[in-house]
């Protein structure tokens, strides 16, 4: 089974950085299940792969985002 995550949302945003960090939690969990992850960011979800992306409540989703993408 395959999953498809499409981020159109920064956490830059305000409260739209939980839906960034539930997305990229469930794409962890479901890579660890042993499912097909895909994620699709765009408009302001690209700003998620900055590197100089600032923290989200101490989380860094940009670092998050790399972890699922090795």
């Amino acid at each position: 089974m395959n999953l498809l995550i499409v981020l159109n949302r920064t956490a830059s945003e305000g409260a739209e950085g939980d839906v960034a960090w539930n997305a990229l939690r469930l794409a962890q969990t479901s890579l660890v299940k042993g499912l097909g992850v895909r994620l699709f960011l765009m408009n302001q979800g690209v700003e998620l792969a900055r590197e100089d992306q600032p923290l989200w409540e101490e989380i860094d989703l940009a670092k998050m985002l790399g972890e699922i993408l090795v």
